[in-house]
């Protein structure tokens, strides 16, 4: 049986309805329904403290009976004020529910961290590329440029030579003229 069901049958032991039972510890209505595998420290702290009669050892375990017994609150009797009482292992497991989920965070801090420096030495290395490739496309289109203005100053020869050369049928028509 899945927390997700254990918490199901609780409600249904209560008469509540998932709605009624979301609403009396603070959280969405779709509360259970979004239930994977375990319940974060603060949702089984405030169910504890509004269902303190809920063995959260079996909640989140599956062990033991589903409602406490009188001597599970043995020790907490000297608490005065009007909250309920929390039998001390059911604050150990969420203690160590908290702990195991600040492991968890420090890993996934550390794995960004990781990540994050890989990305950002990507990035230098796309933009060194990127500039590399600016200046290969600057001195492309110098030669380009260049290659033009050679282009442009041969034809300008070619026409000034054709000016200068004469034609051999102009030579002809010279060569009948002197006869």
């Amino acid at each position: 049986m899945t927390v997700k069901e254990r918490i199901r049958e609780f409600i249904k032991y209560k008469g509540l309805s998932e709605r009624k039972f979301c609403l009396s510890i603070d959280v969405s209505a779709a509360f259970v329904n979004s239930i994977v595998k375990s319940i974060q420290p603060d949702k089984v702290e405030r169910i504890a403290l509004q269902y303190p009669e809920l063995n959260i050892t079996w909640l989140l375990t599956g062990k033991g009976e589903m409602i406490n017994t009188p001597e599970d609150f043995s020790g907490n009797s000297e608490i005065k004020d009007d909250r309920p009482s929390i039998p001390a292992y059911v604050l150990d497991i969420i203690k160590d529910e908290r702990k195991s989920h600040d492991v968890m965070n420090q890993e996934l801090l550390k794995q960004n961290s990781i990540l994050i420096e890989q990305q950002n030495m990507m990035i230098g290395m796309i933009s060194g590329q990127l500039e590399d490739s600016r200046k290969t496309q600057r001195e492309t289109v110098n030669i380009m440029i260049d290659i033009n203005s050679n282009l442009e100053n041969l034809k300008a020869e070619i026409s000034a030579n054709k000016k200068e050369t004469a034609h051999p049928d102009d030579l002809a028509e010279c060569a009948g003229a002197e006869r």
